[in-house]
């Protein structure tokens, strides 16, 4: 799905600020050149959070991850253009999740883990999306059991990430990886084709959404890697839900653009920040600035 006009794609191209690199791309020119170099940190809390254990993900097994996953988005039915809204906390899966949709050409569209009924009444009717993805529980919430409702009104099948672990065999994930080349061959994706639909918060009125594509999340990306001086395998801690302008463009992209660490926490707790920082050596992190301030004062 391309929204941007014939004039405005040829004047941001022509200027150097848009290219043809998708954030598959991207990914996989990380997972050539650096498939050791760990990709993805789990929150250390994670089991407090949802089901399974906190994991350290290199690149290659990063990559495997994503191919089965997109495997199965093929198997569901899913094509180019076709809309995917991720319910996910910032766990690993939340990552894989975005990938695939890059990779099988969908539209990824996350939304906050605290939105329930009205909201997503609001957004499944208004992009009537292929697949709703979330997991089984967060904390005391049932992720799961509130979205299927509504899904079912909507006939939106619903897709819980800890069954998504399929674990494929080397044969099996050689013939993933043909189905996934023969599906890209008819589902071609552009790097002006819409990557993601986000969400405003919803604090004043319904929540809005906003498309943005794959180029204009590598130009935000990249303007942060230049003005923050961010370097080659630099390690970035999130805090932020893998759902706005922040997380995407700020640490998700920048943290793709620079073949670094992503270092993932949810919710915000200051012990556990303060611990993962250490710990993992992180080199940059975001933060709101209640954060920045009960750090002063302490």
């Amino acid at each position: 799905m391309i929204f941007a006009s014939e004039d405005r794609i040829r004047s941001c191209t022509e200027k150097g600020w848009w290219g043809t690199e998708t954030l598959d791309d991207l990914f996989l020119n990380n997972v050539a050149k650096f498939p050791d170099r760990t990709a993805l940190v789990d929150p250390d809390n994670r089991l407090e959070l949802i089901h399974g254990k906190p994991q350290r993900i290199t690149y290659r097994a990063l990559n495997r991850k994503v191919t089965e996953a997109t495997d199965l988005f093929i198997k569901l039915g899913v094509v180019k253009d076709d809309i995917v809204v991720l319910q996910l906390p910032n766990i690993h899966e939340g990552v894989v999740m975005i990938l695939a949709c890059s990779r099988v050409g969908a539209i990824a569209s996350p939304v906050l883990v605290d939105f329930a009924g009205h909201e997503l009444e609001q957004i499944l009717g208004h992009l009537a999306p292929k697949l709703f993805v979330t997991v089984n529980r967060f904390k005391n919430r049932s992720l799961l059991a509130e979205a299927t409702q509504i899904c079912q009104k909507h006939k939106i099948r619903t897709v819980c990430v800890e069954d998504l672990d399929q674990s494929l065999s080397e044969s099996q994930l050689e013939v993933a990886e043909t189905a996934i080349a023969l599906h890209q061959v008819s589902n071609a994706l552009n790097a002006n084709d819409v990557n993601t639909i986000c969400w405003t918060s919803g604090t004043e009125g319904f929540p809005k959404g906003v498309m943005r594509t794959h180029n204009q999340w590598m130009v935000t990306g990249k303007g942060l890697r230049d003005g923050a001086s961010i370097r080659d395998g630099d390690v970035i801690l999130n805090a932020r839900p893998l759902v706005n302008m922040a997380a995407l463009g700020g640490g998700f992209y920048s943290w793709l653009i620079c073949g670094g660490t992503f270092v993932l926490h949810h919710p915000l707790n200051i012990t556990l920040v303060l611990e993962q920082i250490k710990r993992e050596k992180v080199t940059l992190t975001f933060m709101p600035p209640a954060f920045i301030i009960s750090l002063l004062q302490d």
